[in-house]
């Protein structure tokens, strides 16, 4: 509903000149991560029970609505995340146990303990910026409202031309797809339908 769509934007206004900068945009940030992972969710929920075209309105409408409450905030949503990465423990572990000349209790780089710990863990930073990755989901939902309403409207002429462009000449000549009254009768079927699809996507659209 819409009073659920503004919720990101009537917690972060209450929140803007109450806490530190940093502290709002750290915020914010969690926020916009948050409210995409759900709208994604919410998307296949619909596809699975309205199907694809609702899904793909579903989330344009509500990605530009997210990002048109970030607007009023003058705020950097760019954060380094770090993970502890194990992935070499099991190779350290065995090279301390096969080492018998260890030295536990050194106050040198030598310590054993030390060793095992640099060797089996390390840190994996990853550089994370909401705000383009929420340009990049709604460009990606775009994209795909196209491509589905593409395939709606003219699928079977789609199909046609992609196998136009996939075969070889002596493959097309033998593809009884691509014969000249095949084509042709394709091609009159998606001018006779268009036109009523035309008018169930453009009433999709409007509901939303």
């Amino acid at each position: 509903s819409n009073s659920k769509s503004l919720l990101p934007s009537q917690i972060l206004s209450k929140i803007f000149r109450v806490v530190e900068p940093r502290v709002f945009e750290d915020i914010a940030l969690q926020s916009v991560q948050s409210c995409t992972k759900c709208l994604r969710d919410g998307m296949a929920y619909i596809q699975k029970r309205r199907g694809v075209m609702d899904a793909d309105l579903f989330l344009v409408k509500h990605l530009l609505i997210l990002r048109e409450q970030l607007s009023p905030f003058d705020i950097d949503l760019r954060s380094i995340e770090r993970q502890l990465d194990f992935s070499d423990a099991g190779k350290a572990v065995s090279r301390f146990l096969a080492n018998r000349n260890r030295r536990l209790f050194s106050m040198s780089t030598e310590n054993a303990l030390v060793t095992l710990l640099r060797e089996g863990v390390s840190v994996n930073e990853a550089s994370v910026d909401s705000k383009r990755d929420l340009e990049e989901a709604l460009r990606t939902a775009c994209n795909e409202f196209i491509e589905h309403t593409c395939k709606t409207l003219a699928g079977d002429m789609m199909a046609i031309v992609d196998r136009i462009q996939s075969e070889d000449d002596e493959a097309k000549k033998k593809d009884n797809a691509l014969q000249g009254t095949k084509v042709k009768d394709s091609a009159s079927a998606c001018n006779e339908k268009i036109e009523e699809l035309c008018a169930q996507v453009t009433s999709q659209m409007a509901l939303y």
